[in-house]
């Protein structure tokens, strides 16, 4: 785990543009286009992209094996803390910027901010079942990447495109979908005889199936405009990669351009 002072989560914006940044001077204006013209279909293939991605990463590798380390696991649900606790803001904040615009959509993300509220306490009960404090938790800082993502999304929804958090949603309720079911069954028998600490994973495995068909058909009703369209699949990639990001260095995994 990370540990340390508290963290400006405000600060951390500036992490995800070594991602970003270069995901961005990559795109040709093929993309563009079909981000304007199917961006369902871009949406699709970052999905399974992503899936890709974190089949390589240690931790999700050893938890589908039925082999998820303790540490790693605490790891994971203290990060997971550090980002649940922003959802439902995010999601209002990008809300009250819709309402004007984009009135349906607006609806629908104060609707899933309040379903979002209070998430992270899930996380906390997880961890005080594995023996951790929730005082302690909230002493701790997130990865980086964890950091940076939460100030990427923010910073989407209060100042720049707030339909572009759509991306970050689909992402994320799309990794649920997939293996997030799969995943809870790995880690309570793993760790069982914790008193089953694994109501966020377990939890967000049921409903997020749903919720993935939810956002996608909302996206494909209210994201119109090839403004809307590009930005949500640019946020989708952004956060493909800073959510992956997060895992190889929860895992303590070395990053590709780190010289030994």
């Amino acid at each position: 785990m990370r540990l340390g002072a508290p963290n400006d989560v405000g600060r951390a914006q500036v992490g995800w543009m070594m991602g970003g940044a270069a995901i961005a001077r990559g795109r040709q204006a093929g993309e563009r286009t079909r981000d304007e013209q199917q961006p369902m279909q871009v949406l699709s293939e970052i999905r399974h992209a992503t899936m890709d991605e974190l089949a390589k990463c240690r931790i999700i590798a050893e938890a589908m094996d039925g082999r998820s380390a303790e540490s790693d696991y605490i790891a994971y649900l203290t990060n997971v803390y550090h980002y649940a606790r922003f959802s439902p803001v995010i999601m209002a904040a990008a809300a009250a910027r819709c309402c004007q615009t984009h009135e349906k959509l607006a609806r629908y993300l104060l609707k899933h901010a309040a379903e979002e509220q209070g998430h992270e306490r899930w996380a906390l009960d997880d961890l005080s079942k594995l023996g951790v404090a929730p005082e302690f938790v909230e002493r701790t800082r997130p990865t980086a990447a964890c950091a940076a993502l939460v100030g990427y999304v923010h910073d989407q929804a209060a100042f720049r495109n707030p339909v572009a958090i759509m991306g970050w949603m689909y992402v994320l309720e799309a990794v649920g979908a997939d293996i997030g079911t799969a995943v809870g069954e790995k880690l309570g028998q793993a760790h069982g005889d914790k008193s089953n600490p694994i109501r966020f994973v377990a939890g967000h495995g049921e409903a997020d199936a749903s919720h993935a068909v939810a956002i996608s058909q909302t996206i494909e009703n209210y994201v119109q405009t090839p403004e809307d369209r590009r930005d949500v699949c640019e946020t989708a990639r952004v956060v493909s990669y800073l959510y992956t990001t997060m895992f190889r260095q929860i895992g303590d995994e070395r990053a590709t351009w780190v010289s030994s």
